[in-house]
């Protein structure tokens, strides 16, 4: 029998090289990626000290120097997946203890630095009058050097960028304005729509290969419906859009939405917002849907665990069976961890759905 595909392995590059003696002094290695935060890798090398200079083999090394390029593979030994490009951020060591000495190494996302630089300056993005928020995600990944997975979006009054605001902070305001997610995963910039109906990356299901599973039900910020009043640029009269119960966008026709369970339990409230920024009744009416499904987004979240599976990332949808009807369905991503250490290789997620 070839065990080898059961066989958890990963492969470590700094600056582009592999680093095998690197790889064998490693004793850990996680990778988090989530929805609205940059990917973050960190790993531990058990380190050595010369007696006569007192100098740790590792943590002295230029080779783990700030801001060394690093890559890392995961997967098993037949196969392994590029999971992220980063950079190194911070080191740590456990110093001169009584136990082998340990280094930490964590990193984020390369893509981090370019997407927090100020918006302005002459190496700025330029936005066209009929640039939609969609448009501009895309030209921001390019100059990110980002593959792109957006969205579209409705086209509404010539948007532009404030001044002393990075990328990454206008990409997370037009994320809410429309209900999208942003996030860098895997060498590409989403500017998604959660709920967009799409193809399952992974069944699972309890008792077959599911860990552990952990479910909760949120009803605390639930609301019945949303209304967005504001004041129309060229009219005299203020507009008022309602986003009502059951309006969500869902993965899963034929459920409860979490409006819905608001009104038919009674434990929800009317959200009103009120002196925005609008030039339609149109882009009204989409914030109010917006911010809906947004609240709505958490209804049901799960924390669980799989045997390491490299595949699995955020922004995708994963179905869940065999954990009743209340919890078995569709499911958004909104976060992996991926650990190989002493215990071998796991995938830990959290999912989300709003629908029960």
């Amino acid at each position: 029998m070839n065990l080898s595909k059961y066989a958890p392995e990963f492969k470590i590059y700094i600056d582009g090289e592999a680093k095998e003696d690197l790889r064998r002094a490693i004793t850990s290695v996680q990778i988090s990626e989530q929805t609205g935060n940059p990917s973050e890798f960190t790993f531990a090398v058990a380190d050595t000290v010369n007696p006569k200079t007192q100098e740790f083999v590792w943590f002295d090394s230029p080779l783990l120097d700030i801001g060394r390029k690093v890559k890392i593979e995961i997967g098993y030994s037949t196969r392994l997946v590029e999971i992220i490009v980063g950079e190194i951020k911070s080191l740590s060591t456990s110093g001169f203890s009584g136990d082998v000495p340990k280094v930490t190494v964590v990193g984020y996302d390369l893509s981090h630095r370019h997407l927090t630089e100020q918006s302005t300056g002459p190496d700025s993005i330029q936005i066209d009058r009929n640039d939609t928020y969609s448009t501009i995600a895309k030209k921001i990944a390019g100059k990110a050097k980002l593959k792109d997975d957006v969205d579209d979006t409705t086209l509404y009054s010539p948007i532009t960028i404030k001044k002393n605001v990075t990328y990454y902070d206008f990409l997370k305001d037009a994320a809410k304005r429309v209900g999208f997610e942003v996030f860098v995963s895997r060498g590409s910039l989403h500017f998604s729509n959660p709920r967009k109906p799409k193809e399952t990356t992974l069944d699972l299901r309890w008792g077959k290969n599911i860990i552990q599973f952990t479910p909760s039900i949120n009803t605390a910020d639930l609301v019945t419906e949303v209304e967005v009043r504001g004041h129309l640029p060229d009219s005299k009269n203020n507009t008022s859009q309602v986003a009502r119960s059951g309006s969500e966008d869902t993965l899963e026709e034929g459920k409860t939405t979490a409006s819905e369970l608001a009104v038919k339990s009674g434990i929800g409230k009317k959200e009103t917002i009120e002196d925005s920024v609008i030039d339609t009744e149109q882009e009204a009416a989409d914030l109010a849907k917006a911010r809906l499904n947004i609240i709505s987004d958490n209804l049901v979240t799960v924390s669980a665990s799989i045997v390491g599976t490299p595949e699995l990332s955020p922004g995708t949808i994963i179905s869940i069976d065999g954990v009743g009807k209340r919890f078995s369905g569709k499911y958004y991503v909104a976060s992996v961890t991926h650990t190989i250490d002493a215990n071998g290789y796991t995938t830990a997620f959290n999912v989300r759905k709003n629908v029960i």
